[in-house]
């Protein structure tokens, strides 16, 4: 390779990690878990300009609870962070007509796992054994 090829080469690969490392964005396509077969989430994390991170969450083809286990009803979002105890985010804003459910929150975590469970309440206070989604997360820099 002459001197101008790997200048350009080396230009490139510049241009491309400055785009990736400026772009303040994590995104996951995550499969479900056995319990839900066919279903698919994407969870895309955005770093905020209060250096927080917005963890917004959106599934697709989702089984309704009530049909995933005995009196489940609802879907329980949890953040885990690297060694510390599950902690309860909030609820899947799940429409069972269109088997669709979203869900958007702030989180300080950097490297944490996003579960979404079927629950019998959304005031539980540990995730159940029911885990529809499971998917290690890093935030952008």
């Amino acid at each position: 390779m002459n001197k101008v090829s790997k200048q350009v080469v080396a230009g490139i690969g510049l241009v491309l990690a400055l785009a990736i490392g400026c772009g303040g964005i994590s995104e996951y396509t995550v499969a479900s878990t056995p319990l839900a077969v066919g279903a698919d989430m994407k969870i895309v994390i955005e770093k905020t300009d209060t250096g927080n991170f917005m963890v917004t969450l959106d599934a697709q083809n989702v089984t309704p609870p009530a049909r995933l286990g005995e009196g489940l009803t609802v879907f329980v979002v949890w953040f885990v962070p690297n060694g510390q105890p599950a902690q309860r985010t909030g609820q899947l804003n799940y429409d069972e007509d269109a088997r669709d459910g979203s869900m958007a929150a702030t989180t300080t975590f950097r490297s944490f796992d996003v579960i979404v469970t079927a629950e019998l309440s959304a005031d539980v206070t540990t995730p159940g054994t029911n885990i529809v989604f499971q998917q290690t997360c890093q935030a952008p820099e």
